[in-house]
């Protein structure tokens, strides 16, 4: 369990990359005692001509975490950063929800694809990437209809990919699925013991005395090694996301994200009117950032609503 406080490999890594890239070369030759609130000030004002206004609040986050340590450990008397002006705030992104009609006319897209158990999985769990890339067939209770989230990847250039705990407010959750998920992925496990098995698909055989390895993936990579396909190797998490895209605009889905299938699952039942701590629950979100996206992502439908109405009634007039 990582301790309370601590950050993971990935943002640890992504903090040097800030530091290094926008904070030294301004900063750098600076003793920290002498650094002043206003000078942080000036760099940040400087950033803002030519970063994104989420980036500059990155560059802002890391600095003061850094600072923060070297007050902590009698370096510094008080933090600098922490009485700078903070770049402003950025609303998370909202993200598309795609309808029910959308959703439909996707996994029919994706039938008979590598990707479809996955996409599937996604868009009926509200599960992110990074768990379904770490989801074991021992998370997976087929009698029960449920699946584990207890474990995710994290990719970083010092240690590659890595397993750690899932990006959640209450940690590993089990959450319910819907009998068309299970049997979608009963469907795949059955391919795995086939594999598992060395027998042709369309064999008539007993799989009952099969057995996966304890650390079989529900997707892995599909690599074979030493002539053996490895159960455990981890996807490629930009790799599947590009292959998605793609095929997403093949099917008239432009700039939809693997993350917005997600936000469809967390739109469709907050729409219905279940109770935001349950979908929070489910997410693995915290009930107020999930609030707050959902009640962004409301405020913009309604004002396409409005602009709708606004057409109709011109056409009427």
């Amino acid at each position: 369990m990582r301790r309370k406080g601590r950050v993971t490999p990935r943002t640890r890594e992504r903090y040097r990359e800030l530091l290094a890239s926008y904070v030294f070369p301004t900063l750098g030759d600076r003793p920290i005692q002498k650094l002043t609130p206003t000078e942080i000030d000036h760099l940040y004002i400087a950033l803002e001509r030519k970063l994104s206004a989420a980036t500059v609040r990155h560059v802002h986050t890391a600095l003061k975490a850094c600072l923060a340590t070297a007050v902590r450990k009698g370096v510094l008397v008080n933090n600098p950063a922490g009485r700078a002006d903070a770049p402003r705030k950025i609303d998370p992104e909202i993200g598309r929800a795609l309808s029910v009609e959308e959703v439909t006319r996707l996994l029919a897209g994706f039938a008979g694809t590598v990707y479809h158990s996955i996409v599937a999985t996604a868009v009926m769990t509200g599960a992110r990437l990074s768990e379904l890339l770490a989801l074991r067939w021992s998370d997976v209770n087929f009698t029960a209809h449920t699946i584990t989230i207890s474990r995710a990847i994290e990719r970083t250039k010092e240690f590659g990919t890595v397993v750690k705990e899932p990006k959640s407010w209450r940690g590993k959750r089990t959450i319910g699925i819907d009998p068309a998920l299970t049997a979608i992925l009963k469907a795949q496990h059955t391919q795995h013991l086939r594999l598992r098995a060395g027998v042709w698909e369309r064999a008539v055989v007993s799989l009952g005395a099969v057995r996966l390895p304890a650390e079989a993936l529900v997707f892995p990579s599909g690599s074979v090694h030493g002539g053996r396909f490895d159960f455990a190797r981890i996807r490629n998490a930009r790799g599947l996301t590009k292959a998605t895209r793609k095929r997403f605009r093949k099917l008239g889905f432009a700039g939809l994200r693997f993350h917005d299938l997600r936000v469809t699952h967390a739109t469709a039942p907050l729409d219905a009117g279940v109770p935001v701590h349950t979908v929070a629950q489910r997410l693995g979100n915290r009930p107020d950032i999930l609030l707050r996206a959902y009640a962004k992502r409301a405020s913009a439908a309604d004002e396409r609503t409005i602009k709708v109405l606004a057409t109709l009634a011109r056409s009427l007039g």
